[in-house]
């Protein structure tokens, strides 16, 4: 349920976000500097945090915390 309600989120942001762009094409064409992410944030604009990889001795610590024989 939680992957269709995820789906349908990610459908809306990008209709939204096509639609920002929409609005802000003719001050464009006019010369405006207009940003849409200003005039109209969504978000789905904030900058996605990147997770480091663990390292090997993350990975055993917590495959020996759920018990898990791992190979190392």
């Amino acid at each position: 349920m939680t992957i269709a309600v995820e789906g349908f989120s990610d459908e809306v942001m990008e209709v939204m976000n096509r639609f920002r762009h929409l609005v802000a094409a003719p001050a464009w064409a006019m010369g405006s500097k207009i940003n849409v992410k200003q005039m109209m944030p969504l978000p789905t604009d904030k900058a996605a945090t990147v997770k480091e990889s663990m390292t090997k001795e993350e990975f055993l610590a917590l495959s020996k915390m759920y018990k898990i024989k791992a190979k190392a």
